[in-house]
């Protein structure tokens, strides 16, 4: 079963002018930080939520390819972030536009 079945059913929105973002102090260890994405929502299913509004996901569960899954909201990944893609170029670090979040178990 794919994170597509398992995830079958959960309301969709989309995330544009997103970056990934990791939630804790900076004395969390690595391994526990839970990384979530930000960015500018449209269509989601909470009407709390108008078009356009910058929010931060819960915890990322699952991704594949553009679609990325947190605890209750499926999110299609529209343009990223040009700032967060500088900072991954000056990190050192490469995205992969086809599949830009990586979720480690």
């Amino acid at each position: 079963m794919d994170a597509g079945d398992y995830f079958a059913g959960y309301e969709a929105a989309t995330l544009e002018d997103w970056s990934v973002v990791y939630a804790g102090s900076p004395y969390t260890a690595p391994e526990d930080r839970r990384m979530s994405l930000r960015g500018k929502v449209y269509n989601h299913p909470d009407p709390t939520f108008q078009d356009g509004d910058v929010v931060t996901t819960s915890p990322v569960r699952a991704a594949e390819g553009l679609t990325v899954w947190t605890q209750r909201t499926t999110y299609n990944l529209g343009r990223v972030s040009e700032s967060y893609l500088e900072w991954c170029s000056s990190m050192g670090i490469e995205v992969d536009l086809s599949a830009p979040v990586k979720v480690f178990s």
